[in-house]
């Protein structure tokens, strides 16, 4: 490749191909920009709106920074030593929407304290583990009070899979991609929700789906504004269905 075009990759150079362009924000080679997918599912979908997450509610945000509590189902089988998880880590915002994170060692029987304060969760991954592999309890992440789940991991599957994020301070979210599905023959609307800082949620975007999934690669991609919430939700007839939802693109520096 010439000198002058990869010294272009490395500045974000817009003249670029899209779908190349996209290729090195995933890798990495591009400044200021950094790929990122959310997505996630919902087992048992009620009749309202819930989140599209590892659990059967929807999602109820910190308004202000805290410590954070971290837990198993399974306290035993999922510490140091153990078949199970040994190390998590948690991605996230303190409370001027900075990105931060902490490794926790799990115990018995927990729960343990984070040493920083979070103001949202990102995401949550296993990092460490026995020879089992992958965490034997679900693995929670709560508010101080040990009474909200903020961040959770289900038996096995070493990350959180949550259809939602907050863009950090000084950066905006290019939406590329959404997608989602329902898999139980149950009619359900999937939503695309965006609330900017200081204002109310929004749905920008609806899908009704049966027994059926989606895939929407945007020709004119969301730009969303630092320190607003994404979330997708859905709701299906009659209750139990089974969904699934989320989006990708990139975070990009508001300097660019």
């Amino acid at each position: 490749m010439p000198r002058e075009a990869s010294k272009r990759i490395r500045r974000g150079f817009p003249g670029l191909s899209l779908p190349r362009y996209e290729i090195d924000v995933a890798k990495g080679l591009v400044v200021g920009r950094t790929a990122t997918r959310n997505f996630g599912h919902n087992l048992a979908c009620g009749a309202t709106e819930e989140t599209i997450w590892g659990l059967s509610s929807l999602y109820v945000y910190l308004t202000s920074a805290e410590q954070l509590k971290v837990s198993s189902s399974v306290p035993g089988t999922d510490i140091p030593a153990s078949t199970g998880a040994w190390t998590v880590i948690i991605y996230g915002l303190d409370a001027n929407y900075r990105i931060i994170s902490e490794t926790v060692t799990l115990e018995s029987p927990g729960p343990v304290t984070t040493i920083n304060s979070f103001l949202r969760v990102c995401d949550v991954q296993v990092m460490t583990a026995g020879t089992g592999g992958k965490n034997a309890g679900n693995l929670s992440v709560k508010n101080n009070a040990n009474t909200n789940t903020l961040g959770y991991i289900p038996i096995g599957e070493n990350e959180s899979h949550m259809a939602f994020c907050t863009v950090p301070a000084g950066q905006r979210f290019i939406m590329l991609a959404r997608q989602g599905g329902e898999l139980a023959a149950k009619v359900s609307h999937i939503l695309f929700y965006i609330r900017e800082y200081g204002s109310v949620w929004q749905l920008k975007r609806d899908i009704i789906v049966k027994d059926d999934h989606f895939y929407v690669r945007m020709a004119m991609p969301w730009v969303i504004p630092a320190m607003a919430d994404i979330e997708v939700r859905a709701t299906a007839t009659a209750g139990a269905g089974i969904v699934f939802g989320g989006f990708a693109g990139f975070f990009e520096e508001n300097k660019w």
